[in-house]
């Protein structure tokens, strides 16, 4: 492909020189077809002894020995190997992509100016290419997990979306009784950026309270008309420690300093107290799906204060939680700036627990603006209400259907051959959760109905079995969830006694041996 060039040569298009062609072929001279597109007489002259001829074509201006390497379609499906390899979140370096190219031409058995020792195509190739189709750049891109990555996709969305749109129509809720709550965790320790320092020195130090910090979980929640609710914090440590770590701010102590169901209850009085709902002017309250949410008397006491609870799908808060997608990541750098400041004020001591709350506040103040909160509930879709806010392509594709792969023509199975596509995981999993209604009244007997099922399996269990003697009379070889060999640390389902990998267990019961599986889970 030719690098771009600064010249007035060829400076006509394809269409001038098509209607010049037509208008010499019905009688008009090649001089006032000249003059008339400002086209050489020559270059008309050529086009219209070619079409007399019966020969090819080419229309479009010609500069430099060289011409493109690939056709308009072969390029058509680089690009859109591209998109595809994006959406999957996959998306190609610079390198890996002139290497495609590369062996993209080889397979297609074309000519090409591109360097066969280093099996690649050139820069020049590269900002051609880019400059020619100007949807595509070069960004930086995020690390996203895989859960993260197949939890996003049309479907769970769609569940969700129709879920918040009933809600908006029975309760007609205004802006100002929408809201998101989401929490995260600091520590004393912070976080550094890129500083000066000497070229070659080997290590570059700057003054930390330490190598690790302890944790302390901050709740934030905020409403889609850009009011919030002031900070919570949750402590780690005893009971005794309260008064001095939270001092004049609002929060209460946990063993490990995260987010339980119990604390979880504290913080919802929290909210109660602030926001005050009442039967005729009730909240909505839109939050992840965390076990600590589900609770039992956390949710009895949301209907109690007139809250409706409304959970995301799994692994979207990145896409549809509106603190996490406009306030976590500039209130984490603000507290790492406050940190700074208070060792540039004092740095003879390391930074105390009961300073935190002060440092952390000060960011929230610097970040949590009326308007960065309004622009995060509108960018999910939530308020004003749009499910339409993400396009296809923002999704992760659930599976391949056999009309995509029909739809691939053999160029595109080519570059798929040089660098496949990451396919669809499809195999057997549990069953996925979805957006829930979590003060329902469907869902809260569901839940009491469940509770009670592992309460009577528990004690069949103590009575019957140790734990280890029930695994090895209930031998099962492959796992419930991935069907996989069951090999290394397995867990136990209360009721039908089905096993699973420790790593396929159900998120929210990380710390037991025994779980519902989803089949039993039904009621």
């Amino acid at each position: 492909m030719p690098r771009p060039r600064k010249t007035n040569k060829g400076n006509w298009t394809e269409e001038d020189m098509s209607a010049a062609v037509n208008d010499v072929l019905d009688g008009m001279s090649v001089r006032a077809a000249s003059s008339l597109y400002n086209i050489p007489k020559s270059s008309i002259q050529d086009k219209v002894g070619a079409v007399r001829g019966g020969g090819e074509v080419r229309l479009a201006p010609k500069l430099g020995h060289f011409e493109d390497t690939f056709n308009s379609s072969q390029e058509e499906d680089l690009v859109q190997f591209l998109v595809d390899m994006d959406s999957r979140l996959m998306p190609l370096t610079k390198k890996e992509f002139l290497k495609v190219v590369y062996d993209y031409a080889e397979n297609l058995k074309i000519k090409h100016r591109f360097n066969k020792d280093k099996k690649r195509a050139g820069d020049s190739f590269y900002t051609y290419f880019m400059s020619k189709h100007k949807n595509l750049s070069l960004r930086l891109a995020q690390n996203t997990s895989i859960l993260r990555r197949a939890g996003f996709t049309k479907t769970r969305v769609i569940i969700f979306y129709d879920k918040l749109e009933q809600l908006l129509a029975e309760f007609n809720f205004s802006p100002g009784q929408i809201f998101n709550a989401d929490e995260t965790g600091i520590s004393e320790v912070h976080r550094n950026k890129k500083v000066i320092s000497l070229r070659g020195k080997n290590t570059v130090g700057k003054m930390s309270s330490g190598e690790r910090g302890t944790n302390t979980t901050i709740m934030f929640c905020g409403s889609a008309d850009g009011v919030y609710v002031p900070p919570f914090f949750i402590f780690g440590g005893h009971e005794k420690k309260k008064a001095e770590l939270l001092q004049n701010s609002c929060g209460t102590i946990a063993k490990k300093g995260w987010q339980t169901s119990a604390t979880f209850l504290v913080w919802l009085q929290h909210f109660v107290e602030h926001v005050k709902p009442r039967k005729e002017n009730p909240v909505l309250l839109i939050l992840d799906g965390h076990t600590s949410h589900k609770d039992l008397k956390v949710l009895q006491y949301a209907r109690d204060n007139s809250i409706m609870m409304l959970s995301l799908p799994p692994h979207t808060s990145h896409k549809l939680q509106p603190l996490d997608v406009t306030i976590m990541k500039p209130f984490k750098n603000a507290y790492d700036e406050e940190c700074k400041k208070r060792f540039r004020v004092d740095s003879s001591d390391k930074i105390r627990l009961n300073e935190i709350t002060g440092l952390a506040e000060a960011a929230f103040e610097s970040v949590m603006i009326a308007e960065k909160l309004k622009k995060g509930f509108q960018s999910t879709g939530i308020w004003p209400f749009n499910r339409n806010v993400f396009a296809d392509d923002d999704y992760y594709p659930e599976k391949e259907t056999g009309a995509d792969k029909e739809n691939r023509n053999t160029n595109r199975a080519i570059l798929e051959k040089i660098m496949p596509l990451p396919k669809v995981s499809e195999k057997p999993t549990r069953r996925a959760e979805t957006s829930e209604v979590l003060t329902s009244e469907t869902y809260i007997q569901n839940k009491r109905h469940n509770s009670r099922k592992m309460e009577d399996s528990l004690v069949d269990i103590s009575v019957n079995n140790e734990s280890d003697q029930y695994l090895e009379e209930n031998i099962i070889s492959t796992c419930s969830v991935c069907q996989g060999e069951l090999i290394g640390d397995m867990n136990v389902c209360f009721l039908c006694g089905c096993l699973i990998h420790s790593d396929c267990k159900p998120w929210d019961s990380k710390e037991s041996l025994y779980f519902l599986c989803y089949e039993c889970e039904e009621p």
